[in-house]
Parts: structure tokens; sequence; C-alpha cells
């Protein structure tokens, strides 16, 4: 007997039906490899026939991801300054696109607050690790952008107050807790207040 008739067909690959998926893990596991294929569908368009594509999505935590080619900023201005062929339509098409326009600037701002955050974490991650050499002080300013000389500015703040607050307690229920170089805890604050706080006006005055 033939082999090839002996060999079972295979049931093939079974159609998912399209609706809710019930459990969350199964939707979140779901929803990523749905994203990364929607995203590589995306590339092999701009590839093959060279079209600008973006695509923004939220997960249902409210966390954004994007995809843009040649990038999203570029993509949704043609798409924003889309111009029209007279008064008549270009008034339709702002009409129509108005929704959108303001959809589209809400996700850009909230997908821009997003990649601030994440910078601004990255750069208090690695001045307050355990294991890193650097403080807070140590960090060149002058290759951080606007929004994240913001956010940073944001860190040192906070670093002050806790600072401040340590050297509070340090001074009214113990003089000495704990020796470091021979000086104390509030000494030690307190030096690291006045550091944190020249600093920053070094900042202001550049």
């Amino acid at each position: 007997m033939n082999p090839i008739e002996t060999k079972k067909k295979g049931k093939g690959r079974n159609k998912i039906e399209i609706k809710r998926i019930d459990k969350e893990a199964n939707r979140q596991v779901c929803f990523s490899k749905r994203r990364q294929g929607l995203f590589k569908k995306a590339n092999e368009l701009c590839t093959l026939c060279g079209a600008e594509v973006t695509i923004i999505v939220f997960s249902i935590a409210g966390k954004p991801y994007s995809f843009g080619h040649p990038s999203v900023d570029h993509v949704l201005q043609r798409f924003l300054n889309v111009p029209g062929t007279s008064e008549f339509s270009r008034s339709a098409a702002t009409t129509s696109f108005d929704p959108l326009n303001e959809e589209l600037a809400y996700l850009c701002k909230k997908l821009e607050e997003e990649r601030n955050k994440s910078r601004a974490l990255k750069v208090a991650q690695k001045a307050l690790s355990p294991v890193s050499n650097s403080f807070l002080w140590d960090i060149n300013l002058s290759l951080m952008g606007m929004e994240e000389l913001t956010e940073y500015e944001k860190v040192l703040l906070e670093h002050q107050a806790i600072i401040s607050q340590l050297a509070r307690q340090s001074c009214c229920h113990a003089p000495v807790i704990r020796q470091i170089d021979g000086s104390s805890m509030a000494e030690v604050g307190e030096a690291d207040y006045l550091l944190l706080q020249q600093q920053w006006q070094n900042y202001e005055l550049a």
C-alpha cells in the first residue's frame, strides 16, 4: 500500500471565532501576538509598496504601542495637513476629520507623555540604583531634552524633600544616627541637600 495514501489528513488550521476572550490572561497573550502581527503586516506594506503607515494601539491597561514609517509624527502631520482641492472640499474634509484629529492629538499627547515618563524613569533608576556608582548630580544634563529635564527636576525635588525630612528627623530624634566618614546622617543629608540645590542653580544659570 502506498504510504502516501495511508497518511492521515490533518484537520488543518482551525478557524478562530471572533469574539471577546473571557480570560484576561488569554486576552493579554492574544493582544501581544496580534499587535506584533499587525505591526509586521504594516511593515511589509511599507516595504512592498512604499506606503507611509502609522498605527497607534492602546492596551486594556492604557499602555500605548505605536508603529510608524518613516515615523509616527511624520505620518500624523501629513494626515492632519491634508490639502483640499476647493473651499467646499476643504470645509467638508475639516468637518469630517475634526473628531479624528482631536482623537489623534489626544493619542499623540498620551504617547509623548508615556515616552517622557519612560525616559525619566530610566534616568531615575540609573541614578538611584544601589549598584550604580553615579548619583543624581552626576548626570550630564546637556544630554537631556526639555521634557526629560522637566521630569528630572521633579525627581530632584522629590529627592530633596526626602533628604530634608531625613535631616529633620535626625536632628530631632538623635544627634548621631549613623557615622559615615565621621559625619552624622544629618550632616550628610544637609550636604546632599546643598549639593542638589547648587546643581540645579548651576543648570538654570547655564
